[in-house]
């Protein structure tokens, strides 16, 4: 699992490489709840969806090497506020997600 850090900020953008894929992720606060949008090398993923603290953001039917979670105190709904706190966005593998 590897943690990816977010800043305070409503909307925020991201690039990374995992797994030899490069994502460019998108959150942004939307009438108090935060979308996410995820593009794998250069294809969308998903655009614009809620982020459900500890479900996986990206649909299975898209799956590749692994998923991202955003994880938060008693699974509230993960807020911007909460960035670089108690809301965390993280990165697992297939086989850490078999393992659990």
């Amino acid at each position: 699992m590897k943690q990816i850090p977010l800043k305070v900020y409503p909307r925020q953008s991201l690039s990374v490489v995992l797994e030899g894929s490069l994502y460019e992720l998108s959150l942004k606060e939307c009438n108090g709840i935060m979308a996410v949008s995820v593009i794998r090398d250069g294809e969308t993923i998903i655009s614009n969806r809620r982020a459900v603290a500890g479900m996986p953001i990206i649909p299975s039917r898209y799956l590749n090497d692994g998923n991202f979670f955003l994880l938060t105190d008693n699974d509230e709904l993960p807020y911007y506020t909460g960035f670089e706190g108690s809301n965390v966005l993280v990165w697992v593998t297939n086989e850490e997600i078999d393992n659990a």
